[in-house]
């Protein structure tokens, strides 16, 4: 079975097929990309990634944004 984050719609808001619609899969990775690269300058990209596999440093410095 596929999960679909998003479906998607023509100019006069007809739902386009399944075709058009974007993955459950592709969306969590995106999101997860996102979060790494807006992560990265604040030195916690690992933590972005790997989600509950952080260091405790970066637990702290999560805690204190």
């Amino acid at each position: 079975m596929t999960f679909y984050a998003h479906t998607a719609e023509d100019e006069e808001g007809r739902r386009l097929p399944e075709q058009h619609w974007q993955p459950l899969r592709d969306h969590l990775w995106n999101v997860a990309c996102l979060a790494r690269e807006f992560a990265t300058p604040l030195g916690l990209a690992a933590s972005a990634w790997a989600g509950d596999r952080s260091t405790p440093e970066e637990d702290e410095a999560w805690r204190d944004l």
